[in-house]
């Protein structure tokens, strides 16, 4: 009985993790589904000996960090203009442009440009 009991317990949780999963926060196209943009992804930009990151996620969500300093929040693009807004009252909107592979923004009247970071895989065959 206790056996059951356990099984019908992990059963519960493991479908309460799929659900959890299948509706996590994506942009949605048309028909409703959820999809990430082209542009989310991660950018890295590099200034004064250190390297800054920029994470553009699905749900128009980011992180930027800027050495010590971090931000989280929402991001909205606009025929090129990115608009970074803070999840942290007070924090001022960090305005941008994209292009599609290059991020530039001035934070704290210093201007940066982000490239977005992408990964190559190369395989050979011999014979």
């Amino acid at each position: 009985m206790k056996t059951k009991k356990l099984f019908l317990a992990l059963l519960i949780m493991v479908i309460a993790a799929i659900s959890v999963t299948a509706v996590a926060c994506k942009r949605e196209d048309d028909g409703g589904n959820k999809v990430e943009g082209p542009e989310t992804g991660i950018y890295y930009s590099y200034a004064e000996n250190d390297e800054y990151i920029l994470s553009l996620f699905g749900g128009n969500k980011f992180t930027l960090v800027i050495g010590e300093k971090n931000m989280t929040g929402k991001y909205k693009i606009e025929s090129g203009a990115l608009t970074l807004t803070s999840s942290r009252e007070g924090d001022a909107a960090i305005e941008g442009t994209h292009d599609g592979m290059n991020i530039t923004l001035t934070y704290e009247n210093m201007p940066l440009k982000f490239w977005k970071d992408i990964k190559y895989s190369v395989t050979f065959k011999t014979e």
